[in-house]
């Protein structure tokens, strides 16, 4: 019993996380497309359109990751008090003086292409994010009721609560690392790791600065890191996204083809559309006329 409000906490802050990640995750797919991207045969669309609920039911995500947020501000006062945490998702906040005193610097890339440095960035976000919003609530609650308070922080709370699911799915990802036994699956797990980790950093490059731990030379670094990465990760991306195993049935596209035979699956599907090769109905009433016009 001791051990569900960590659950609780985790599990809330990731149904939020991961299904707003995958909803953004299914639009870059389609829009990856190009113009592909704008047919309906894509199947993307529909999977998009099916799949944005997931957003909303089970729980709002924007008050489901709330929950893990006041979770997270009750362990920040449990160490204001100087008391240990125990809850699995949030143990490593312990060591959050270590976090913020003793800072890891960047001075070449394979300085950040490294699983414990990756981890170390992200522990920082989180803890650095959770303990700031903690000591503003503390101060507002002086002057106003704790709801009041509350609404005052919900934006920094909620980015709170996101960065510390974040290291989180990173943390359980590394462990997954380390305890693989195949040294070629490793190597690839690898890259996509240090890929997660260092594209999480660059799109919270603002919270590094804010805080004194990354400069500009550094983050020069991060996006050297990342193109690298990119480069060595192309070569594995088809055999990475067959890995999941889905058939052609489910993703019912022909544009995900196990095959890649993508063009002859795309006319067969459309020419097998009822009616796609027989005129409108308001052909003869609405477009012959105006093909026939001749000053358009």
């Amino acid at each position: 019993m001791s051990r569900l409000p960590d659950l609780h906490s985790i599990s809330a802050g990731l149904k939020a996380l991961l299904t707003w990640e995958t909803h953004d995750g299914i639009e870059q797919c389609r829009q990856s497309l190009g113009g592909h991207g704008y047919s309906r045969f894509n199947g993307l669309c529909d999977m998009f359109n099916d799949f944005a609920v997931n957003c909303t039911w089970e729980g709002d995500n924007t008050v489901l990751i709330q929950q893990t947020a006041r979770y997270l501000m009750k362990c920040a006062k449990s160490l204001a008090q100087g008391k240990k945490l125990t809850g699995k998702s949030v143990v490593y906040l312990n060591n959050w003086k270590r976090y913020l005193k003793n800072r890891f610097e960047i001075k070449t890339v394979s300085d950040i292409l490294n699983i414990d440095n990756i981890l170390y960035f992200l522990r920082f976000r989180s803890a650095s994010l959770i303990l700031d919003v903690s000591k503003r609530m503390t101060l507002l609650s002086k002057t106003m009721d704790s709801a009041t308070a509350w609404n005052e922080c919900q934006i920094d709370l909620i980015k709170a609560a996101k960065a510390h699911c974040y290291t989180y799915c990173a943390e359980v990802f590394s462990n997954v690392i380390k305890n693989c036994n195949k040294e070629d699956v490793k190597s690839v797990l690898t890259d996509l790791f240090y890929l997660y980790g260092l594209t999480n950093i660059q799109s919270d490059i603002s919270v590094f600065f804010s805080f004194d731990l990354l400069n500009g030379k550094q983050y020069s670094l991060i996006k050297k890191a990342i193109r690298l990465q990119l480069k060595v990760i192309r070569k594995n991306a088809v055999a990475l996204v067959d890995s999941f195993g889905w058939s052609d049935y489910v993703i019912n596209s022909p544009f995900g083809r196990y095959d890649g035979d993508i063009y002859s699956h795309y006319m067969r599907a459309v020419k097998a559309t009822p009616g796609c090769q027989e005129r409108v109905p308001y052909y003869n009433e609405i477009l012959k006329p105006f093909f026939k016009k001749t000053n358009i």
